[in-house]
């Protein structure tokens, strides 16, 4: 699946998405595959649609693992990414309020579309690096909570 996440210097777009196929729900972890749940919290407009991305160290910002597009109704969601194995794993959001499949910016390019990171990892002057987003996920699975910006 591709979804390409980028974040392009000084916030010109905080996440572009081009060649873009999403998956239309994530497919729940079966016991072989660790799943990450993602909930994403404080969701100020009930429509639209929420883009999440999941990423390994090495696609940081350039090439998902596992990509969702899913319609947003209320002012929280949850959704379980399935994983390739367990290991270490960053997650970029963005909450596409209007549904043309961008991150809107202004004029100087900074984000005018609510937006997140796993571990709620701070942006500054652009994307957090993945050390500060990456979370372990075991054969378990794991959770992360994003509070969007």
């Amino acid at each position: 699946m591709s979804l390409n996440l980028c974040f392009k210097p000084f916030w010109t777009n905080i996440v572009a998405i081009s060649a873009l196929t999403l998956s239309a729900v994530a497919a729940p972890a079966s016991a072989s595959e660790p799943g990450v749940t993602v909930t994403i919290m404080d969701i100020e407009t009930p429509e639209g649609f929420m883009m999440i991305a999941l990423f390994d160290e090495a696609g940081w910002g350039n090439e998902a693992i596992e990509a969702v597009r899913l319609p947003v109704s209320g002012d929280s969601f949850s959704t379980i990414l399935v994983l390739p194995a367990p290991g270490k794993y960053g997650i970029r959001v963005f909450h596409d309020v209007d549904g043309n499949g961008e991150l809107n910016s202004n004029m100087i390019g900074l984000p005018t579309e609510p937006f997140g990171f796993s571990n709620n990892a701070p942006p500054r002057f652009g994307p957090p690096s993945f050390a500060d987003a990456a979370f372990d996920v075991d054969e378990n699975g794991a959770t992360q909570i994003i509070s969007l910006k």
